[in-house]
């Protein structure tokens, strides 16, 4: 949440590809912000009101609210869940660490076919492929 001069309720998207709308001290979930002494309005993540909205309340500074799909600009409610920041970082660190592993294993048995197709062409090219022998002519 930071101080903003976008326009009062109108959504943006930051630069980390989060959509976040401007409110002031008087909008509804207002709570959730930590306001700085001097700022009248402020820019919070579209996805905590949005979430807030539709619990009824204000979130918790510990509640961190997830994208299922993780696409970050997909705020629809069916998109979103409450999570505790512990738990969040820990489902992160796990989806990142399984992805790779995926990805390192399917890397591995890509450059593995690439190599079998590059070593049956070599093959192949120096079977067919007719040798002249330097110094002969025809």
């Amino acid at each position: 949440m930071e101080a903003t001069k976008h326009k009062l309720g109108v959504p943006f998207k930051d630069r980390l590809g989060y959509i976040q709308v401007s409110i002031d001290r008087n909008h509804p979930y207002a709570g959730m912000v930590n306001w700085r002494e001097r700022s009248n309005q402020v820019a919070v993540a579209e996805h905590r009101l949005i979430m807030a909205k539709h619990l009824g309340r204000c979130l918790e500074c510990w509640e961190v609210v997830h994208h299922k799909n993780g696409i970050k600009d997909d705020n629809r409610v069916e998109n979103l869940e409450v999570e505790r920041k512990g738990e969040h970082t820990r489902m992160h660190n796990k989806g990142y660490q399984d992805g790779f592993n995926t990805g390192y294993r399917e890397g591995l048995f890509k450059a593995s076919v690439i190599l079998v197709l590059i070593s049956s062409v070599l093959l192949t090219s120096q079977n067919t492929v007719p040798v002249q022998k330097s110094g002969a002519r025809k």
